[in-house]
């Protein structure tokens, strides 16, 4: 599916990806970039590396690594001046630990898409998961469906849940 594309004939200024080195980032971040005029500029962050892209427009592109903690904490003031976010992030639960899990995908994120809002942000699309609820007894799909329920709340003009 195609994510990136927003607005049918309108494009998406400027873009700030954030888990653009994963499967689903990076797709984000080629598609952004493939088609003329569909960005003003694509602003990438992968957590442990900066992403690569070398298809047509890739001069638009401006990669740069921070894991999620950093753009939520000390380095939120790089999230100004954006019109589109996109948000691809995730981990294992093996690999981070249950109460982990739910900082980086919930209060993490949550920190971010408020920044970034808060620096003029109009849209935000972030891919959850099928089957998220915050009434759910498992926990993943509880707190995917509690991001997009405090996303719903931070007022963005458009906001595109991808389950």
């Amino acid at each position: 599916e195609n994510y990136a594309y927003s607005h049918p004939g309108k494009g998406v200024g400027r873009a700030l990806v954030v888990g653009a080195t994963g499967q689903t980032g990076s797709e984000v971040v080629r598609q952004l970039l493939e088609e003329r005029g569909r960005c003003t500029a694509v602003v990438a962050y992968g957590n442990s590396r900066r992403p690569h892209y070398d298809g047509p427009n890739s001069e638009l592109l401006e990669p740069r690594q921070a894991k999620l903690e950093e753009l939520a904490t000390s380095r939120s003031a790089e999230l100004s001046g954006f019109d589109t976010l996109f948000i691809h992030v995730g981990t294992q639960k093996r690999k981070a630990g249950l109460e982990g899990q739910r900082k980086l995908e919930f209060d993490d994120t949550l920190a971010v898409a408020t920044a970034a809002k808060a620096g003029g942000c109009k849209q935000c699309h972030i891919v959850t998961s099928q089957g998220a609820s915050a009434s759910s007894s498992f926990q993943y799909m509880q707190t995917k469906g509690k991001i997009e329920d405090a996303l719903k709340g931070l007022g963005f003009e458009r906001l595109c849940i991808y389950q």
